[in-house]
């Protein structure tokens, strides 16, 4: 029934955007006085290369790496936090899965999206505990162009399919895609393959001259996902036969004032067959539900942001049907959580800014509760921020300091049971993980080149990580401290009108305080890409060098060094058609994206070829 739901929404995507929605650092008005200069924005047209996923978009942002183990749920990380530390949002409805790699939106497909938004550092302490590594935004398609996209892949005979279109009011979508089993350089076979049905509607509609009411609405059902494993296919192989995914959400809003009520059903499985030992099949459910209510107002001339944040999980619910592949084939069905969780927040935020001074400073008070099978935690935390901007001519410096706080997630606490990484063991006597965030920030616009630089370092306090016991299974334990440090720039020049460069660099370093290495550090990257445009071509070539990293966490193996690039072609031959060939390991590089010890090597040189047609 949903897959017929889905396929009657054929509709697509219009290059020219009607408006954009800046929804990072909680702009939810997107007023201009508070519009936050450190967040950085990915558009479709911003892409290199062979993108598959949402981590591809994020990734090419300094300080955002790629996590986990690879295929279509690529996780992410910000600054070497990672998993439910980076908060990710769709048209303003926050994801909370049961992923233990975090909470992806690759269930979406990214064409689909129009924009991805990116904040790190202290400001995100606005968006409470899943955003203590910071926030990853994204808005769907909008615009008023009729557009069909067909595209083919030559590894694991890929093929997708997107339609839009659209009106003044609202907006319609459709994608599918579809791809088989690829192979990594060297031969090895990937459990990468995936089937997916997504779609998209937006409606706008003006109440009166001054409110607007704003909808959408995005399902989802993906089939036969491939978890991606370096124990594939000898010792294990890791599916989500199905997973469905159902994102609402109703605003009402002015220009001073909004109202905004969201809801988010999944309803998912895994199954996990170790050869000769056991097959796991679990199930997974629950339903997020939310609101906020936002208010902005001046201050003696002050410009304030207040607001309270409602967000829910219901009916979270895990159980697992395990059978024994010995003699016995003994099988066992169990519950392996039944809970739910509650957060209500209230946060305020001002501005003061006079000529080249501008100050921002912020509070959030948050009250947590979690429950399973009538085992409760609960918590109460006061989080602030304050950041201080110089601003010259063409440059500015900027000093952000913040607290903030993450609140342990219903399976670090509670999930007893079998997941396609091994073992795992809640922990219900988990604190609450602190952090103390600073960030230098420098800023130099000139007409050709711009360039920002990033200096930060995060304390933590209470962090929660995953280990793995003797046993061979993985629980969650609290670090007394640790602090994470490291250094972002990111140059654009534009040499002339139709050829620029972007350069980037990331380097990151966190340890505990008893000196154990941390999980999720990315390893030492640079990128520089390109864009050049000729008569009715763009050429637009990406080179990443990523060094290795020998001082892996837990649950990680060591890196060697990479060196990766991606080509991406746009033939523009009239108003309507457009070419696109995309290459992406073009010289076919065998290497692995992450230090996670199941991570498997990366897929060979893929090429792509797309073709879009707007009326």
């Amino acid at each position: 029934m949903i897959q017929v739901l889905l396929l009657s929404t054929i509709a697509a995507q219009g290059s020219a955007i009607e408006t954009i929605e800046v929804i990072g650092g909680k702009n939810l008005l997107a007023s201009e006085s508070f519009t936050n200069i450190n967040i950085s924005h990915i558009s479709k047209d911003d892409l290199h290369g062979a993108s598959n996923t949402i981590a591809d978009w994020v990734v090419q942002i300094p300080g955002v790496s790629l996590n986990g183990q690879g295929g279509l749920y690529q996780s992410y990380s910000i600054r070497g936090l990672s998993r439910w530390r980076v908060r990710t949002e769709v048209n303003g409805i926050v994801l909370l899965t049961d992923r233990r790699a975090g909470n992806s939106a690759s269930f979406i497909d990214p064409g689909l999206l129009q924009l991805a938004s990116v904040q790190k550092g202290p400001a995100a302490m606005l968006y409470g505990s899943e955003a203590i590594g910071g926030v990853i935004s994204m808005n769907s398609v909008q615009g008023e162009q009729d557009t069909l996209e067909v595209g083919f892949e030559d590894t694991g005979n890929g093929r997708r399919i997107l339609a839009i279109t659209g009106e003044e009011n609202y907006n319609l979508a459709f994608a599918y895609r579809k791809k088989e089993r690829g192979f990594a350089p060297n031969g090895d076979e990937l459990n990468n393959g995936y089937e997916q049905f997504s779609s998209s509607f937006r409606y706008r509609h003006a109440i009166t001259d001054e409110i607007e009411l704003n909808m959408s609405w995005l399902p989802s059902v993906s089939k036969n996902v491939g978890k991606n494993s370096v124990a594939y296919p000898d010792s294990q192989i890791a599916m989500y036969p199905e997973d469905l995914h159902s994102l609402a959400q109703v605003s009402v809003k002015s220009d001073q004032w909004l109202v905004n009520v969201f809801h988010h059903y999944q309803n998912w499985d895994s199954d996990v067959l170790r050869i000769d030992k056991r097959h796991n099949l679990t199930a997974y459910q629950s339903h997020t539900l939310g609101a906020n209510l936002y208010h902005e107002f001046n201050w003696y001339e002050l410009p304030v942001r207040a607001g309270l944040d409602w967000t829910a999980r219901r009916g979270v619910s895990i159980t697992d049907q395990e059978t024994s592949l010995k003699a016995t084939n003994e099988m066992t069905g169990n519950t392996l959580l039944d809970g739910q969780q509650d957060n209500i927040a209230a946060f305020i935020n001002g501005i003061w800014d006079e000529q080249n001074w501008r100050v921002d400073f912020g509070a959030r008070f948050d009250h947590f509760t979690a429950s399973n099978f009538g085992v409760s935690k609960s918590d109460n935390h006061l989080s602030h921020s304050l950041g201080v901007t110089r601003k010259w001519q063409s440059q500015s410096v900027s000093l952000n300091y913040a607290n903030a706080f993450r609140f342990p997630t219903l399976t670090e606490l509670y999930f007893n049971g079998v997941t396609p990484r091994g073992n795992t063991i809640g922990n219900p006597q988990l604190d609450p993980e602190t952090s103390q965030g600073i960030e230098l920030s420098y800023r130099h616009d000139h007409k050709s080149v711009k360039t920002t630089l990033n200096l930060f370092h995060t304390r933590l306090d209470d962090y929660i990580e995953r280990v793995k016991l003797e046993s061979g299974d993985r629980t969650y334990l609290n670090l007394d401290q640790a602090s994470i440090s490291g250094a972002e720039i990111l140059t654009k020049i534009d040499v002339n009108d139709t050829l620029s460069y972007t350069l980037g660099y990331t380097h990151q370093k966190g340890k505990s305080d008893s000196g154990d290495y941390l999980s999720d550090i990315a390893p030492r990257k640079l990128s520089i890409s390109g864009q050049y445009a000729w008569e009715s071509f763009e050429f637009k070539p990406a080179l990443t060098y990523q060094l290795a990293k020998h001082q892996p966490g837990s649950g990680e193996a060591e890196l060697d060094k990479s060196l990766v690039v991606d080509l991406n072609l746009n033939w523009y031959l009239d108003e309507s058609w457009t070419l696109r060939a995309g290459v992406l390991n073009l010289f076919n590089r065998l290497h692995r994206t992450t230090a996670d010890e199941d991570a498997p090597f990366h897929a060979e040189r893929t090429v792509k070829f797309d073709v879009s047609w707007q009326i």
